[in-house]
Formats: C-alpha cells, sequence, structure tokens
C-alpha cells in the first residue's frame, strides 16, 4: 500500500498512466520529470493501481543500494530485494532472485504483496541471469535513469531489450531522456515497445529522419514532430 499522499501533478500523471492501460490493455509509460518531482513514488503507485505484485527495477548500483530502498520504505509497505553480488557473481543473484520468489508466494513474508525486485544494469549482462529474469515472469519491468540504454549498440541496451521483449508491461524514469539529441530517444523507446513506434532498426530511423556531420546527428525539420506524433498518445 502506498502511504504517502500524492500532490496533484503525481495524480495527474498516474491517472494518465491508468487511462492508457484502460485504453490499450498495456503499459508502457516514460516518466520524464525533474529531480525532485517523484518519479519513483508515481511509478510505485502505478504499481499499486494496476496491481503490479512483482516488478523488477533496474538502475545504477548507487540507486538500487540506497536510493531505491529508502524511497520504497517511505512511501509503501512493499518488499524489495536486491539481486546485487559482492562475492560470487551471478550465483548470488540467482538466489537472491529465487528467495525473493518463493517469497511472493508467501502470505506470511512480509508487511506489503508486492515485490520489487531490484538489479543494476551490469547484472542484466549475463545469459544466465537474463533467462532467469525472463522465467519469473514479472508484471512489470521498470528501466531507472533510462538514458543508460540509449546507446544501440552498447551491451546493457540489447540486454534490456531482450529481456524487456518477454515482459509485457514496461516503464522508465530518467529526468533528463535527451542528453545530446532527440535520436538517443530510440533505444529507450525500442525497449518499451519492441520498435512498432520508431521501428526495428535504428539505422533505418537515423537515415530516415537525421543527417550526419562528423559524430553529430541533426534532424531534419520534421523529425521532432514525427518522433512526438508517434510516442506520445
Amino acid at each position: 500500500m502506498i502511504r504517502t499522499k500524492l500532490k496533484k501533478h503525481q495524480l495527474l500523471a498516474v491517472k494518465f498512466c491508468v487511462s492508457i492501460y484502460r485504453k490499450l490493455g498495456i503499459f508502457y509509460t516514460g516518466f520524464f520529470s525533474d529531480f525532485g518531482t517523484g518519479k519513483s513514488l508515481m511509478f510505485l503507485a502505478v504499481c499499486e493501481v494496476l496491481k503490479f505484485k512483482k516488478v523488477l527495477l533496474v538502475s545504477s548500483k548507487t540507486s538500487i543500494e540506497t536510493t531505491w530502498p529508502r524511497e520504497i520504505q517511505k512511501h509503501s509497505d512493499y518488499n524489495w530485494m536486491m539481486l546485487l553480488s559482492k562475492t560470487n557473481g551471478v550465483k548470488d543473484r540467482l538466489r537472491n532472485l529465487q528467495l525473493g520468489l518463493r517469497r511472493c508466494g508467501s502470505v506470511s513474508y512480509g508487511y506489503g504483496d508486492v515485490t520489487v525486485f531490484l538489479i543494476n544494469f551490469e547484472g542484466l549482462r549475463n545469459e544466465v541471469m537474463a533467462k532467469a529474469l525472463i522465467n519469473a515472469k514479472f508484471d512489470v519491468m521498470c528501466i531507472d535513469e533510462s538514458t543508460k540504454i540509449k546507446d544501440p549498440n552498447a551491451e546493457r541496451t540489447k540486454w534490456a531489450w531482450a529481456i524487456g521483449s518477454k515482459i509485457h508491461h514496461k516503464d522508465i524514469l530518467t529526468g533528463f531522456p535527451s542528453t545530446e539529441g532527440i535520436h538517443e530517444l530510440y533505444s529507450q523507446i525500442k525497449y518499451m515497445d519492441g520498435g512498432k513506434a520508431l521501428g526495428n532498426s535504428y539505422w533505418g530511423f537515423q537515415n530516415k529522419l537525421f543527417v550526419k556531420y562528423g559524430t553529430r546527428l541533426f534532424p531534419h525539420k520534421t523529425a521532432v514532430k514525427w518522433i512526438i506524433k508517434w510516442i506520445i498518445l
């Protein structure tokens, strides 16, 4: 249960997510808002309203170890399980995953009936771990600091795409989804919808909408309007 009373802008965001879910039967949403506006609370609130019980949340190691446990405890009665490793690598992560999944099905475990599984980006970059996450059948997958997957050629991005393709509902959180250009939205949107909006090929997307000078990409005159049309309902 969410304990914190949502502010007006947070309620509006949550209601928008719920309306999209009811209209399309699916949850593809990005919370693009500045630091301090309550992105974590908004996502946690959506989980309650849409009855997501098993939640996979990906972020940086620092956020997984400190920020997210603090936010979960502050705003809700949700359980959380860290899928981190200090010694035995993937074995530790797998053991924690199985422990968390067993607790999800145990009425006597704890206070809330939602469990948030916290994993850093490096934790995705393993085939065994990726298969285990897919087999866990999470209700929703959220990537915090989603600009970490802005590069379509990065290993972490490809693993996020692969795992996300097997999880029906997805979300991204970031204050600045585009730090160097609007082309950086491509990988983040593809993670959510599998390429339905902006196409399955990054190079096709790039060649259609941008001109390259040196290492920089410059959008065509109609590029921004076209991208916004396809990613905003």
